[in-house]
């Protein structure tokens, strides 16, 4: 029937059975995952166990990256001191899971005493020219990493913030003159006219009486 939870106290034995139509699986704690959309997340390792020639299961750990890319690698012959690599040519796939839009990353190494570089790249290949000369039959080994489609890096837009708006100083009003100050004229103070002393009355004579 169809039941809305069921909670199991054991473990469940398919005997071989599918599990399908399957949403989401979490382990405890949510230390892994397999999300909706097919992302596979861990707390732990990639691990992959391959059997060697003696028969033996070798664990080895996935390399991880940041980013999604994609690696692809090969060896170049120089042609009169050029080489043309055709991812095309190289692996017919690469070129079609990997980003249009990003730029790819390359290495080169040459097996004999030359000295290379990169002339062009694209999302179909790249160019090697060699340094100063023109040899032919001398080999290099190469190493390409690609954006994966669709998982580009985002790049940030930059918003440019117009140049802040410089307001001319106000002029500073003109200097008044300072006032021309009229010289004081100062007078002489006026003489007191001289004091007459007016010289005093006479007294009159006594005059004594007869005896």
């Amino acid at each position: 029937g169809n039941l809305a939870a069921l909670n199991m106290s054991g473990n469940i034995f398919m005997q071989g059975n599918q599990i399908v139509d399957v949403g989401r699986i979490a382990g405890l704690g949510g230390k892994w995952s397999i999300e909706t959309d097919g992302t596979m997340r861990t707390e732990g390792a990639y691990t992959v166990a391959i059997k060697s020639y003696q028969g033996e299961l070798i664990a080895a750990a996935a390399v991880l990256s940041i980013d999604h890319k994609v690696i692809l690698s090969g060896t170049g012959t120089l042609v009169n001191g050029e080489a043309i690599i055709s991812f095309e040519e190289v692996q017919a796939s690469f070129n079609d899971i990997t980003s249009t839009s990003a730029p790819i990353e390359v290495v080169a190494m040459p097996t004999g005493p030359v000295s290379i570089y990169l002339a062009e790249k694209s999302h179909n290949g790249f160019t090697v020219r060699q340094i100063g000369g023109t040899d032919s039959g001398v080999t290099f080994d190469w190493i390409v990493t690609a954006f994966r489609k669709d998982y580009e890096p985002v790049v940030a837009e930059v918003v440019e913030t117009p140049p802040p708006v410089v307001e001319p100083p106000a002029e500073a009003p003109p200097a008044e003159s300072p006032p021309v100050e009229e010289p004081v004229v100062v007078e002489p103070p006026a003489e007191a006219p001289p004091v007459v002393e007016e010289p005093a009355p006479e007294a009159p004579p006594i005059v004594e009486p007869a005896p």
